[in-house]
Order: structure tokens, then C-alpha cells, then sequence
């Protein structure tokens, strides 16, 4: 038969261990590249991952005969354990690291772009949730803040267009410092001018627990919020809930005492697939609907 040019970039990608060759989308600054991890009976929805600045930002090149613990690839594997669908994106493939490290997290929205529309081409099922890791997390946050992007009327009408077709977002600020820096205060201050309604949020952490306090209040401001303390087995979890006054969650935040990353992970992954299973398919397309 005839090879058609899908084939021949398949056979070009080198085979990634516990991810397979995954597909090229090309982009400004060098290929996308992205890993479909696919469930036996996928009727949960599809999560689309971002990862974060490690050196082995995959997190399934460490030798082992697993993936690196609480890395990208162990996130992936996770949801897909649990009947989700999750797509990992790379976007340091075709050596775009160092020019992504330049432009910033205006690139990486850009990816989850390019990401949602290769969901939505493939007809993954509904809904779609976003979860960012560490710097990953970072983007996400920049997606929620690039429709009140001054001077950028094409990067917010695109923005808006993404964050309608997101059921949730989850940011995993694991190992977040105190100290904020001066483009991230920026980019805080332009999400809660933002006035366009945004998915409800789930953000963990077991760094600081100002910090992560203050991207929750940009990210659901001026809300009631409610708290409590959750005793575990090996950690001690505060949650924060931020509650419209229709009494809706927008966001809720998990700041774990325990800096252990393998503990607060392990908690966290459960906690993620509690949240994500709160937004079922059918009431997605219900919500769908009304609209």
C-alpha cells in the first residue's frame, strides 16, 4: 500500500521506553511531540499533561524498569491506570529546550493549543482536563491569564477558545519556594483581572504554603474561602476551598506539611482522581447543552 506522510513521520520518531514513538506537530520553534497513553475502556475523559524543567523532564529514561517516581511519565501512566485517557506533551523534543528557556511561557501556551486541537482531531473523549507539573503548572497558569493579554488580541481569543474546551486544570506546584519572582507576580495580577469565566482548579503543594496561597486567590479572587486540616496516615494536609456565591467550587488548594515529594505525590495523585471523577461525561455534555 501506499505510505501516507502520518506513517512516515511515525517511523521517523525515535522510540521513547514506557511511551512509544509518539506523534510530531510541528511548531515555530522546533516539533511537538506527543504521547497518547490509552486506557482499555476509555470513557473518562482525557487529561492532557504538561511537564516541568527537569533533566529528565519525561521522567522514564533513568534506567530503571519503571518511570522515574512522580515524574511525567508515572503522572501519565496513573491517570491511564484509572480509565482516563492522557496525552503527554514534550516540549523540549527536537531540541526546543534552550529556545523555549528564551521565550518564555508564551511558547508553552502555544503548545497547549496545538495540543487540545490534536485531542479533538483524534476524537478523545470528553472531557478535557489540563494538569501542569511544577513548571508545567506555570503554563497553565499563563493559559488562564493570556485573555486579558494587553496588545495580544490574537493570543487571547485563542486563550479564551482553549480554556472553553477545559472541563478542569490541575497545578502541581510541588517544591515551590517562598519567593515569587517579579515576571510571576505580574503574570498572577493579569489572571485576577481576567473577567472571562475560567474552569474550576485544583492546586497541590508541598512547598510554601503563602505562595501557593496566593496564586489560589488569583486564581478564584474574591471568593469565600473555607479550611480545614486532613490527618493522614504520614502527613497532615490543609485545604482550602474558594466558593463562589452560587456556592460553586473554583478552586480548591492542597498545601501538603509534609514536604516529602513521594508522600504529598501518592496523596495527591488520589486526590486529582477524586477530582477529576467529580466531572463525569455526562454531565459534561449536559453542561455542553445548556451553553
Amino acid at each position: 500500500g501506499v505510505s501516507t506522510s502520518f506513517d512516515v513521520v511515525m517511523a521517523a520518531l525515535p522510540l521513547e521506553p514506557l511511551l512509544g514513538h509518539g506523534i510530531r506537530l510541528p511548531q515555530p520553534l522546533g516539533a511537538l511531540r506527543l504521547f497518547s497513553l490509552i486506557p482499555k475502556v476509555p470513557d473518562n475523559g482525557t487529561v492532557l499533561i504538561l511537564h516541568g524543567m527537569e533533566e529528565d523532564w519525561l521522567g522514564n529514561s533513568d534506567g530503571g524498569p519503571g518511570p522515574v517516581p512522580g515524574g511525567a511519565t508515572e503522572i501519565a501512566q496513573l491517570f491511564r491506570e484509572a480509565g482516563f485517557t492522557a496525552v503527554l506533551v514534550d516540549s523540549f523534543f527536537d531540541g526546543r529546550r534552550d529556545r523555549l528557556l528564551q521565550e518564555g511561557l508564551d511558547r508553552r501556551v502555544s503548545d497547549i493549543l496545538a495540543a487540545i486541537v490534536f485531542i479533538e482531531s483524534r476524537n478523545f473523549p470528553l472531557p478535557i482536563h489540563l494538569y501542569g507539573k511544577s513548571e508545567g503548572a506555570w503554563a497553565v497558569l499563563r493559559l488562564l491569564a493570556a485573555p486579558a493579554a494587553r496588545g495580544h488580541p490574537l493570543v487571547a481569543r485563542e486563550a479564551v477558545w482553549a480554556i472553553g474546551r477545559l472541563s478542569t486544570c490541575i497545578c502541581n506546584l510541588e517544591g515551590m519556594g517562598e519567593n515569587s519572582d517579579p515576571e510571576e507576580e505580574s503574570l498572577l495580577a493579569t489572571m485576577e483581572s481576567v473577567e472571562t469565566s475560567r474552569p474550576p482548579m485544583l492546586l497541590l503543594s508541598n512547598g510554601s504554603e503563602g505562595a501557593a496561597r496566593r496564586i489560589a486567590r488569583a486564581a478564584a479572587p474574591g471568593v469565600e474561602t473555607v479550611e480545614e486540616s486532613e490527618v493522614g496516615k504520614s502527613t497532615v494536609c490543609r485545604v482550602v476551598g474558594h466558593v463562589n456565591e452560587k456556592g460553586n467550587v473554583q478552586c480548591i488548594l492542597r498545601c501538603y506539611a509534609d514536604e516529602s515529594a513521594s508522600t504529598a505525590f501518592r496523596d495527591g495523585v488520589e486526590a486529582c482522581l477524586t477530582w477529576l471523577r467529580q466531572f463525569a461525561a455526562e454531565i459534561w455534555v449536559e453542561a455542553e447543552d445548556q451553553l
